[in-house]
């Protein structure tokens, strides 16, 4: 189990063990690639509906779902999302 330092970390290893591009991501999110880029640099923090967004295309669990999108939202820490 890796431990998790960031939303931005989180997302990006997500994603890549979802084998999705950043390319890839931002069609099904929505948004352009630099987006992407920036959320997972945590130079960024998505809106609402972009953090539910990504909680669909990255395949968040319904039970984990609240907990990903306050950490999406900055109102929790990201070490409670699933690795």
């Amino acid at each position: 189990m890796s431990v998790i330092f960031s939303f931005g970390d989180w997302v990006r290893r997500r994603r890549k063990s979802l084998d999705l591009t950043q390319q890839t991501l931002a069609n099904l999110v929505g948004c352009a690639v630099i987006t992407i880029k920036k959320i997972e640099q945590d130079e960024r923090r998505p809106s609402r509906l972009m953090a539910e967004r990504l909680a669909d295309s990255l395949s968040v669990p319904a039970g984990e779902r609240s907990a990903f999108l306050q950490a999406a939202l900055a109102e929790r820490a990201p070490d409670r999302l699933p690795s």
